[in-house]
């Protein structure tokens, strides 16, 4: 590998760190709301994995205690796999760029 060579890949590595703490910062704004299958519970949750809201629809309260468990870790599952999804797309697209992606 002669100097040119190395140069270029030393500029490449760099680009993609860059990209990736962009990536990264665009995902920490971002955000999703996950809900239960009936739409009673919603959860709010940053692309990075911090849940800032939770909402229930009063009436769920009538279907008792395991109603509203389940609703709740259905809307949790639900914001998790949108989340999961935004960074697997943004983050896929640097491993593409890079040729580590399909």
């Amino acid at each position: 590998m002669d100097r040119d060579d190395l140069k270029k890949a030393m500029q490449q590595a760099q680009d993609m760190q860059v990209d990736l703490i962009k990536a990264q910062a665009d995902l920490a704004k971002l955000e999703v709301i996950g809900q239960s299958f009936d739409a009673k519970v919603k959860i709010t949750m940053q692309g990075q994995g911090k849940f800032t809201a939770v909402k229930i629809d009063p009436s769920l309260f009538a279907d008792g205690a395991k109603a509203v468990e389940a609703g709740v870790l259905e809307a949790i599952k639900d914001a998790n796999k949108q989340a999961n999804d935004l960074a697997k797309e943004r983050l896929g697209d640097i491993s593409k760029k890079i040729g580590l992606g399909s």
